[in-house]
C-alpha cells in the first residue's frame, strides 16, 4: 500500500511541476516588449550592457 501511495505522490508532483513549467514558458512566449526609460548617455549604455541585453536573451522578451 505504501508503494502505491508513493507512486501516486510522485506522479502528482511531476504533474504539478510540469503544469507550472508550462505556465511559465507560455507566459514568456506571449509577453509584450518592455520599454525602459533612462537618462541615456554612458549611464544608459552601461544599463543596457549590464542588465537589459542579458535579461532579454534569458527571458525572450524584447526590451526597448
Amino acid at each position: 500500500m505504501k508503494s502505491l501511495t508513493r507512486l501516486s505522490r510522485n506522479k502528482m508532483l511531476k504533474t504539478v511541476i510540469g503544469a507550472a513549467l508550462a505556465t511559465v514558458v507560455s507566459s514568456a512566449a506571449y509577453a509584450e516588449p518592455i520599454t525602459v526609460v533612462s537618462w541615456g548617455g554612458s549611464y544608459g549604455a552601461a544599463q543596457d550592457n549590464a542588465l537589459f541585453k542579458d535579461a532579454s536573451k534569458n527571458t525572450g522578451i524584447e526590451i526597448n
